[in-house]
């Protein structure tokens, strides 16, 4: 499953405790017709940068019932050439 990122802009939402919320535009290639648009959380002076990304497998958690589930908090991304580099020996 590839995420892509088209731009590096960066937006801000102000939660009702007034926290700065910052996020990226991506997508998720599902196989359908058209990627599946969403919101990732970065850090404000650190963006993605375009390209195609895999998920790192700090995104996954295991749920009270004991299924595998996406953590909604820790979504990171791993650029494609790095996620497919050989292990350091």
């Amino acid at each position: 499953m590839r995420i892509m990122v088209k731009s590096e802009k960066v937006s801000t939402e102000i939660t009702t405790k007034g926290n700065a919320v910052h996020s990226q535009a991506a997508a998720v290639d599902t196989g359908d017709d058209f990627p599946m648009a969403f919101k990732v959380n970065v850090r404000e002076n650190t963006p993605y940068k375009p390209g195609l990304y895999d998920l790192a497998p700090s995104c996954f958690r295991v749920g009270r019932f004991g299924g595998l589930e996406l953590d909604p908090y820790n979504i990171r991304l791993i650029p494609v050439e790095l996620a497919r580099a050989p292990a350091a020996k």
